[in-house]
């Protein structure tokens, strides 16, 4: 059996979903500085902060705010520790090697906690300056710029994209700008189990370097090179972003990396670019695939070890960062992702008058033609999914799955936090996890 199925980790829809450091940061920093996808990958209207204390259930925490603004971390621990226990306990029954989360609770303070390994057979524990591949949460990003540039009047949600860029591409014809953003343009997804021509170039030379047009062109032999008519349905398309990302590039004439970066460092958000280095940065954690007979390791060779009597492969170098791009090459923190998402959903990239077309969430469920829907607790947004959660908390934010990589960053407007996880097993549901730290939270 080919190895490379095991690598097709796409937006998941099918879940209902040792002590960590203490860290704060501020509301727009992270952590110690730290520079240095195939892919995956995956929201109630953004608000401003409220005083609505959160839902207790037995002893759990109340997130109500305080009467006075925190000053550290220690003003939550008891949070904390509920979340430490509940991040230990994860690791324990659902076999992960390593997990790290950073929550910004109200008043602005983030936390940082981490737990496991960032590299199994060093036994090197993680610590809050290690970083993680975050997937799909790229696309926050990407619908951030983009969101920005319609802001700035160089494009307009309902332009046809080819009025832009690939004017040649038949698949996309009628498609908008909104439509890539929402995934209803009926693209298909590149990284589509059916996509075989693409897995099989990727088999050929896992660590290639891909050309995002390229990308594109392989999307075309998914769903005879259409999902549904542009409008017509819903279904995650990594291709989708890609694109969005070439237009980026037209409309700014820069690099989507040097982009991002940019829009970091107005943020002041170290450790957060786009990665498209061949080899991982040192403070990358390794992140795992479960292969029980070492195929995935065989197939790899050196740069993947196989981790004996765990049936894991160090995916870490499976893949050039490249073969996700626009769709899922984010390199973070999870502070700093904490954030980000905080600084795009409260209107700091943009005007706020823009915020209500980024929440407009529309179903994800049932499927509709040849192409995966979502799932009925998942609508999408610009860039933001809107999970609800098996106890009716309603949270705005994004995914991510890449080779060995989970990760979740959301926000509760009701509650006034933003929370991010990230797993170095990429077999585990994140969303089962997130489900996990909001019940210590008693949401």
């Amino acid at each position: 059996m080919k190895p490379w199925p095991a690598l097709i980790l796409m937006l998941c829809a099918c879940s209902t979903a040792s002590s960590g450091s203490d860290t704060d940061t501020s509301a727009a920093g992270t952590t110690e500085a730290a520079s240095e996808t195939a892919t995956e990958a995956t929201s109630d209207a953004p608000t401003s902060s409220t005083s609505a204390g959160g839902s207790s259930t037995g002893d759990a925490p109340d997130l109500g705010s305080t009467t006075e603004p925190p000053l550290s971390c220690e003003d939550y621990d008891d949070e904390l520790a509920a979340l430490t226990q509940a991040l230990e306990q994860a690791l324990v029954e659902l076999e992960i090697p390593g997990a790290a989360l950073a929550v910004r609770f109200p008043d602005s303070v983030i936390c940082t906690r981490e737990a496991g390994l960032a590299n199994i057979p060093e036994a090197l524990e993680l610590g809050p300056e290690h970083l993680w591949r975050m997937g799909s949460i790229t696309k926050t990003v990407v619908a951030g710029l983009v969101m920005r540039a319609v802001e700035d009047g160089l494009v307009a949600l309902d332009d046809p994209i080819t009025d832009h860029v690939l004017a040649d591409e038949a698949g996309l014809l009628d498609v908008t700008v909104r439509q890539l953003l929402t995934h209803q343009s009926g693209v298909p997804s590149y990284t589509d189990p059916s996509a075989i021509a693409f897995w099989t170039a990727w088999e050929a030379d896992p660590q290639r370097a891909w050309d995002p047009y390229e990308l594109v062109a392989y999307a075309w032999e998914v769903a005879d090179g259409s999902c549904f008519a542009p409008g017509a349905g819903w279904s995650y398309s990594n291709t989708n972003y890609v694109i969005l990302g070439i237009l980026l590039e037209e409309l700014r004439g820069a690099d989507l990396e040097d982009q991002i970066a940019e829009l970091a460092a107005s943020l002041e958000l170290d450790a957060f670019f786009l990665d498209d280095a061949a080899s991982p940065d040192a403070l990358l954690a390794r992140g795992y695939l479960d292969d029980p007979e070492a195929a995935l390791c065989t197939l790899l060779g050196e740069d993947a070890p196989y981790v004996e009597g765990l049936g894991l492969c160090d995916a870490t170098e499976s893949l050039h960062p490249s073969i996700a791009g626009a769709s899922g090459a984010l390199v973070a923190t999870p502070a700093a992702t904490v954030a980000w998402l905080d600084a795009f959903v409260d209107g700091a990239l943009f005007e706020p008058a823009l915020l209500p077309e980024v929440a407009d969430f529309q179903d994800t469920y049932p499927a509709v033609g040849a192409c995966p829907g979502g799932a009925p607790f998942l609508r999408y947004g610009l860039g933001l999914l809107e999970w609800t959660t098996s106890e009716d908390a309603v949270l705005i934010g994004h995914n991510g799955v890449i080779n060995g990589y989970q990760a979740l960053a959301v926000r509760s407007p009701e509650h006034d936090f933003t929370l991010s996880v990230t797993l170095n097993r990429g077999a585990v549901d994140v969303f089962a996890v997130g489900e996990r730290l909001l019940a210590a939270l008693g949401l």
